[in-house]
């Protein structure tokens, strides 16, 4: 059997359900998901990141803000399309 390696983690491939078995804690949240990040500095916002996203991705990307100047307080509150979410105590989100 061929063995493969994927990140820290290794398996053998021989069965799609040995596959999905190994996914399963992956897929649970023990990947690193992507990250975009803005920058913040009175009304300007600007995008610093240079990571590429798919289209509609649900639930996979964390933004972060970072607060460059004293006229943001929390709780702030971000808005995606129809969605909102509110920042948690390290300015940061997963878009939805």
């Amino acid at each position: 059997m061929k063995r493969q390696r994927f990140s820290e983690y290794s398996f053998e491939l021989n069965a799609p359900m040995q596959l999905l078995l190994f996914l399963k804690p992956v897929l649970k949240g023990k990947v690193n998901k992507m990250e975009i990040v803005f920058q913040l500095n009175n009304q300007m916002i600007v995008r610093t990141d240079k990571n590429v996203l798919a289209a509609k991705s649900k639930n996979y990307v964390r933004a972060r803000f970072e607060l460059l100047s004293n006229d943001w307080h929390s709780p702030i509150t971000v808005i995606f399309g129809d969605y909102s979410v509110v920042l948690d105590e390290n300015n940061s989100c997963i878009v939805p």
